[in-house]
């Protein structure tokens, strides 16, 4: 039986500018002329070089800043740049929910379910991602991936969720839009996996959705 939920939040519960229109803006300010599509393969080149475990901590997206300014060649106050990113991004991110997530979660919290957010931003970011949006009252549990001290895909941080909703990961859903973070991680230590495929990608997994309206059929 189905007593709680979990789920990812960017690209599931929330939306904003991307990463690379983000970090533009940032460059634009300092004279750094780079390309959107320069600053998007920077992004993706950043994310991929860690590792799951690595950088649990503070410091985690000022060395995630350091490495995609590395990647575009910014040397000259590299430091500073990428502190000062960390330090004013979500005024620029334009953090906001889908349109339909809060009625769902507003539904699913009246049916007694077990609500909370598991993701690999750090517990400072949990208010903007989560109360800012408007989603407090919905989420009570809430791991971070310092919190955890692991980031997903590890098997782990699925677990101290499911401990600190004080459920079994068998009663439990996790809804996600990655395959490899969300769904099949999720899956490996036994809760019911969904994933929310907004913009209609090709995708082998079982169990998915269009948006968090479908999340009825598996419960």
């Amino acid at each position: 039986m189905i007593r709680g939920i979990l789920f990812d939040l960017g690209g599931t519960l929330i939306e904003g500018r991307d990463p690379a229109e983000v970090i533009e803006s940032f460059l634009s300010e300092e004279g750094i002329a780079k390309t959107r599509q320069e600053i998007a393969t920077a992004v993706s080149h950043a994310e991929r070089s860690f590792s799951e475990d690595d950088f649990i901590g503070t410091g985690f997206w000022k060395e995630w800043n350091v490495r995609v300014l590395r990647s575009l060649g910014v040397v000259s106050e590299r430091d500073r740049l990428a502190s000062r990113i960390d330090s004013e991004w979500f005024k620029r991110a334009q953090v906001r929910p889908y349109p339909e997530v809060v009625d769902i979660l507003r539904q699913l919290k009246e049916k007694g379910l077990g609500l909370g957010a598991v993701t690999n931003g750090m517990v400072t970011d949990i208010p903007h991602l989560i109360d800012e949006a408007g989603l407090g009252e919905f989420l009570q549990v809430r791991v971070s991936a310092d919190t955890a001290g692991r980031r997903k895909p590890n098997p782990r941080i699925f677990l101290h969720a499911a401990r600190a909703m004080a459920l079994h990961p068998s009663s439990v859903i996790f809804v996600g839009d990655d395959p490899d973070l969300d769904y099949y991680p999720s899956q490996s230590v036994g809760m019911t996996p969904v994933l929310v495929d907004r913009k209609g990608r090709e995708t082998l997994v079982k169990n998915v959705i269009r948006d968090l309206t479908g999340i009825w059929r598996f419960l």
